[in-house]
C-alpha cells in the first residue's frame, strides 16, 4: 500500500512539474519573491492546488523530467546522426 501512495504522489508531482512549466501565473507564484523558491514552497505550491506531494517526489521528479528532456533533445540534435524521431516525433524503434 504505501508503494501505491508513494506512486501516485510522485506522479502528482511529475503532472505538477508540467503545469509550473506551462502556466506563467504558477512560475510568478514561485519566482515572485527574492529569493529562489525552495523545495518546500514548491511543495505548498502544489498542495494549495491539490496536488498533494513531498519534497522528496519534487526531487525525484525533477530527475526524471530532466533526464527524459535532455534525452529527447539530445535525439534531435546531434549533428550528423540518422534520424531517430518518427514523424509524429515518437522515438522510432
Amino acid at each position: 500500500m504505501r508503494a501505491t501512495l508513494a506512486g501516485m504522489s510522485l506522479r502528482n508531482a511529475i503532472r505538477f512539474l508540467g503545469e509550473i512549466r506551462a502556466d506563467p501565473s504558477l512560475r510568478g507564484a514561485l519566482t515572485g519573491g527574492a529569493h529562489e523558491p525552495t523545495l518546500a514552497a514548491v511543495a505548498q505550491l502544489a498542495a494549495s492546488r491539490g496536488c498533494a506531494c513531498s519534497e522528496d517526489d519534487l526531487r525525484l521528479a525533477f530527475r526524471y523530467d530532466w533526464v527524459m528532456r535532455a534525452t529527447y533533445f539530445n535525439l534531435r540534435t546531434q549533428p550528423g546522426a540518422p534520424s531517430t524521431l518518427a514523424p509524429d516525433d515518437r522515438v522510432a524503434r
